[in-house]
């Protein structure tokens, strides 16, 4: 019996030596790298299944081996936003990152399901199988604000973001520019007492206190949030 793996290693025509690897559920990227150094050895492949005794029923028919073409193609998006995600001290590794992978990578998926494939290809419910999954993470995402304030407090992006990405989801931006304001004011009205409080404590009279008089009252200034909103974002 043919050893595979060490089939596989032969230098063939200047095939580069390389070992076959299993998919690992605790490292990100590694189903991509298992389905590309497969597809790649495929000729080798194929000859040691047609010459091993047992393996006639285990040889994959042109459809499968389209579905694993399918898949690589489809996971690698998902293998560059993995890498982006573990970067520290950038952008792509903040959790402003966070919404925009889980967009793309949904948007990717539902363009991959209008495809039409042969009626016995498995890709079609694996496609479905993995945008139910990466969905349910998606959802959770409402279960803390941060996500949206991360994105909406980086003056490049503030509300553009989900107004260009969401406008089929109008719900979804009222809905993120509430939390906002009401993020801001729950920690507003906090700071306006502890000021309210300190007026009082220094001042008999507060309607003397120095920083009233020059900046008025905090319910008298205008919306802070509604001047940063409405501005211009930065350019990148």
């Amino acid at each position: 019996m043919f050893d595979l793996r060490a089939y596989v290693n032969l230098q063939m025509d200047g095939v580069k030596t390389e070992m076959l690897q299993q998919d690992n559920d605790t490292r990100w990227g590694s189903t991509w790298k298992m389905v590309d150094i497969f597809l790649r050895h495929r000729d080798q492949i194929e000859v040691y299944v047609n010459l091993t005794k047992g393996l006639e029923k285990e040889k994959l028919t042109d459809v499968e081996w389209g579905d694993l073409e399918a898949l690589k193609k489809m996971l690698e998006p998902f293998k560059v936003a993995s890498i982006l995600g573990q970067g520290r001290n950038t952008e792509h590794g903040s959790i402003t990152f966070s919404l925009v992978e889980y967009d793309m990578l949904l948007s990717i998926l539902e363009k991959e399901k209008k495809k039409v494939w042969p009626s016995e290809s498995t890709y079609t419910s694996r496609l479905e199988n993995a945008w139910m999954k990466l969905d349910k993470y998606y959802q959770r995402t409402d279960d803390t604000a941060a996500y949206r304030m991360a994105m909406i407090l980086d003056p490049r992006i503030k509300m553009k973001y989900f107004e260009r990405n969401w406008a089929t989801k109008p719900e979804w931006v009222i809905e993120a520019d509430q939390k906002m304001h009401e993020i801001y004011h729950e920690y507003k009205r906090i700071e306006d007492e502890d000021k309210e409080m300190n007026y009082e404590d220094d001042l008999e009279d507060s309607s003397f206190n120095i920083d009233i008089l020059r900046f008025g009252k905090p319910e008298q200034r205008k919306n802070e949030l509604v001047r940063y909103l409405t501005s211009d974002t930065v350019i990148p």
